[in-house]
């Protein structure tokens, strides 16, 4: 069958599975699983041999734009759909892509031109990704949002836009349903210590640092901390740095479908998001697993997406020092967990996307 869907992303393997974005990419990708369909993935600067192959139904093709420019065009005009993920993948492209031609959709995970401007080097990036996105916005038959805040933020800002947005929240594939028993077990063999866990990366709007400076100074033999990470070397030199006791930290990467193993042994987890629009509209993929598995956050602010609004349960860091026994499961961060979930399983965003 001939592809009509042509996906602007990396294609999820289990080589690039820990990044945060091809969660999503992948999560998408399940939902188009009996569609043929074309992914190209484009660079400046990489793929100077083009990559090409297929997998099943899929074909995959990471090109370079000055060296595979006709074939590049040739994909984007051969295709009536386009799923976009992330401006960023329309950084090069979105020049060639005409709303007359083509239904263009924009998976938007994120606001690009405010976080280039609160984590980007240079101010030069952020004026460009705020002029870009308004030509893309010109272009654009549908605007997907990860949360009502960003819909909302988008619906402010371009008021003129005729497309269609939609809310579907950033959903982890890796999320397991576990049964009472194996989790009343595990908490019972943890129950003499309370167990703080941060998974994730060790980027600069993470906050380390500041969790280092927590943990250090929250050292005693009745906390013990996990870090989940791929990032092993660069926590292991912050743990040494800021002097804290390698018997209370373990540093860990593990792979995505084995983290459940974790969560349900842990009480607290540490999201010290910094408050700014990037975060009050953002859906981080953690924050849903915390709460899937009814963990409780510890936070640097609470405004993070939809999830005050929903009512979730937190902890502020200032008050992190006063935590003095291991929690249950939290039922209430489960429902809410689960309520995003069932938002998504009724929406049939593929079919969305194919009669737009």
């Amino acid at each position: 069958m001939e592809s009509k869907l042509l996906i602007l992303a990396p294609y999820p393997t289990s080589e690039n599975n820990k990044d945060g974005m091809i969660s999503r990419v992948k999560a998408i990708d399940t939902l188009f699983e009996n569609i043929p369909r074309t992914y190209l993935y484009v660079s400046l600067r990489s793929f100077i041999k083009a990559k090409k192959y297929s997998d099943g139904i899929v074909e995959v093709n990471s090109l370079n734009l000055l060296i595979h420019f006709r074939t590049i065009l040739k994909l984007i005009y051969s295709h009536q759909h386009i799923y976009s993920h992330s401006i960023y993948m329309l950084t090069f492209l979105w020049l060639f892509i005409s709303k007359k031609q083509t239904s263009m959709t924009l998976d938007l995970h994120g606001v690009v031109p405010e976080e280039e401007k609160y984590f980007g080097k240079t101010k030069i990036r952020a004026v460009y990704y705020d002029f870009i996105e308004t030509q893309i916005f010109k272009r654009l038959t549908n605007a997907i949002c990860v949360t009502d805040a960003m819909k909302a933020h988008y619906q402010n800002k371009y008021k003129w836009f005729t497309g269609t947005f939609l809310t579907y929240s950033i959903i982890p594939d890796n999320l397991q349903i576990i049964d009472k028993e194996t989790v009343k077990f595990v908490k019972e063999q943890n129950n003499k210590k309370i167990h703080v866990i941060y998974s994730g990366g060790a980027q600069s709007w993470q906050n380390i640092d500041l969790m280092m400076q927590i943990i250090r100074n929250n050292q005693s033999p009745e906390i013990y901390y996990t870090i989940l990470t791929g990032d092993k070397k660069i926590f292991e030199d912050k743990i040494k740095n800021n002097k804290i006791n390698p018997e209370l930290i373990t540093v860990v990467s593990r792979n995505p479908s084995d983290l459940w193993k974790d969560y349900i042994a842990a009480d607290y987890a540490f999201i010290l998001r910094d408050e700014n629009i990037v975060n009050r509209v953002a859906c981080p993929t953690k924050l849903v697993e915390y709460l899937f598995y009814g963990l409780i956050p510890v936070v640097l602010s609470e405004e993070i997406g939809d999830y005050k609004k929903l009512g979730y349960d937190y902890f502020k860091m200032e008050i992190f020092s006063q935590i003095k026994k291991p929690m249950s499961v939290n039922e209430n961060n489960i429902n809410i967990a689960k309520k995003i979930i069932k938002v998504n399983q009724s929406t049939n965003l593929a079919q969305f996307i194919l009669k737009s």
